[in-house]
């Protein structure tokens, strides 16, 4: 026992030592959006002592009028983490922590279900796709994902209800996707029917009440449901119900080949544990075919959902994939069909070539993925757009009253803008659905005048419209609907919006511009001159 706790304190030390050193490569953080957000939130935390710290600093959103903070616990843990180290380091360590974690879980259940070679499944699990490895880069709450998921199958597998309880709380308390858990207690309850009929209500139970005590701990309970439920149905429903509101990258698709290279050497493996599962599993005792028809379902349901949300789904189906693959070989080796399969390769496979050819396409296929988030670090380095926004978010912040508001073209510049400058407020940010959610009509103008330079509230860009006074009716929108005088837009001549600021000089006038980003400023509305009288 003291060895095993040994060995995995090392594992988790070396992975958390390699994941350092990732971080350490990275400029700042290893994204342009959400990691910014998230570490100068939890460093006001720190700076304010106010661990409940929710500001309405996005005007169309649940921070203005249902305000929470759906990642309390996590940027509880951030915040501890910044006082120590600063803000972005303090971000870099707890984020190592978190993603060496991951690993070293995964080595923790394999020892437990006494799979051999634990270390080498754990090295194979780690290099297997570069999405993984650049997933688990950034600074977000979804690195509580891998650890937490993997560690629920285990203590469901093992019946630990307690400790399932506590998961749940603690996971709800950090990441309002805490939810998910029941995708792992489903399969378990499913399982346990089909064979045993059978149907544990304990385990039920203590998912569940895992998530309702955790919402209830949480200090802002009751808006913390509605953006759960916000997050969790309505981006669904209006992702596939036809509502294009241009939601983020974790749920847009990519070419199918595209997942296939993220995926190659997890499908290698995973393919043929699948199929040498159907062929060998009516032999095996109940206690190993349940545990492993529960890690079948789960990992084949991930992998449907990751052909349509393949980002998202990454941190999903990877580990228990790579759970299912290990597992189900350590079972099928120690079984009479595991030495028929062994004497078949001795007898017709040389195995002094084999075996080493085998070793070397792995050691490839983890070279090769290593090597392409190397090349994407460096990338992301050479990056000028951090640096632009920032020279404008400090523009703004010292040029502009406190709290006035920004209008901007794009969502995703939030984050940026906010970590550079408290002082504004901003209209949307994390995710358009939200935006759509605190009003339709007035997310439709904003996306209109965004993407197409015109005022419109309508999805269909009013086609029945004037555009001439569709256009000429821009700054008059921004000014009364949105409460902002100042614009920023990427400098791009091709942006409609970009086109209508130049040409309606009568309205804007050019304040401030870098290579990356112009701001304009809405000029005083001229007074409209006394007409005669008639009479």
């Amino acid at each position: 026992m003291r060895k095993r706790a040994v060995n995995l304190v090392l594992v988790w030390l070396v992975f958390f030592i390699v994941f350092s050193l990732g971080q350490a490569s990275i400029r700042v953080f290893w994204s342009n959006d959400d990691p910014y957000y998230h570490a100068r939130h939890s460093a006001l935390i720190n700076e304010t002592g106010n661990l409940t710290l929710v500001e309405p600093w996005l005007t169309m959103h649940f921070l203005s009028y249902a305000p929470t903070d759906p990642w309390w616990g996590f940027h509880a843990a951030m915040a501890f983490f910044i006082h120590f180290f600063g803000v972005v380091w303090g971000s870099k360590i707890l984020s190592a922590l978190l993603a060496a974690s991951a690993f070293a879980i995964f080595y923790f259940i394999l020892v437990a279900h006494k799979v051999s070679k634990p270390l080498l499944w754990t090295v194979i699990f780690w290099g297997s796709s570069v999405a993984l490895l650049s997933r688990l880069l950034l600074e977000r709450p979804h690195l509580l994902t891998l650890p937490v998921l993997m560690l629920a199958w285990h203590l469901g597998s093992c019946r630990r209800y307690w400790w399932l309880f506590a998961l749940s709380i603690v996971y709800t308390l950090a990441y309002h996707l805490a939810p998910l858990i029941m995708v792992i207690i489903a399969a378990q309850l499913f399982i346990d029917y089909w064979f045993k009929r059978q149907f544990d209500l304990k385990l039920l139970m203590a998912a569940l009440g895992g998530i309702l005590g955790g919402i209830l701990l949480h200090p802002q309970s009751l808006n913390y449901v509605y953006v759960m439920f916000v997050e969790i149905w309505q981006v669904l429903y209006l992702r596939f119900s036809g509502i294009n509101l241009n939601i983020g990258g974790e749920m847009i698709t990519m070419p199918f080949w595209k997942l296939l290279q993220n995926v190659a050497l997890p499908l290698i493996f995973y393919l043929p544990t699948a199929a040498a599962f159907l062929a060998f599993r009516k032999d095996w005792p109940l206690q190993h075919s349940s545990r492993l028809h529960v890690l079948g379902v789960i990992s084949a349901a991930w992998l449907v959902v990751a052909l349509v949300v393949p980002r998202a789904a990454t941190e999903y189906w990877l580990p228990f994939a790579w759970l299912f693959s290990a597992l189900t070989w350590s079972v099928i080796l120690s079984t009479a069909d595991g030495e028929r399969i062994k004497n078949y390769f001795n007898e017709f496979i040389t195995t002094k070539i084999t075996r080493p050819f085998i070793y070397a396409l792995v050691a490839v296929l983890l070279a090769v993925n290593i090597v392409n988030l190397t090349l994407d670090i460096r990338e992301a380095n050479t990056n000028p757009m951090p640096g632009q926004i920032k020279e404008a978010a400090e523009w703004l912040s010292s040029h502009t009253p406190e709290q006035s508001v920004v209008f901007y073209d794009n969502w995703s510049y939030w984050p940026l803008m906010f970590y550079y400058n408290q002082r504004n407020r901003y209209l949307t940010g994390m995710e358009p659905t939200l935006a759509y959610e605190y009003n339709h009509d007035l997310y439709w103008t904003w996306r209109n005048i965004s993407v197409n330079g015109f005022v419109c509230d309508r999805s269909d860009g009013c086609p029945r419209s004037s555009i001439y006074l569709a256009v000429a009716g821009v700054a008059d929108a921004i000014r009364n609907k949105f409460q902002s005088e100042h614009i920023l837009v990427k400098n791009d001549a091709n942006s409609w919006l970009y086109k209508v600021l130049v040409a309606r000089k009568q309205d804007f006038v050019k304040v401030f511009g870098n290579d990356g980003f112009v701001i304009y400023k809405i000029l005083a509305p001229h007074p409209t001159p006394p007409q005669p009288s008639p009479w």
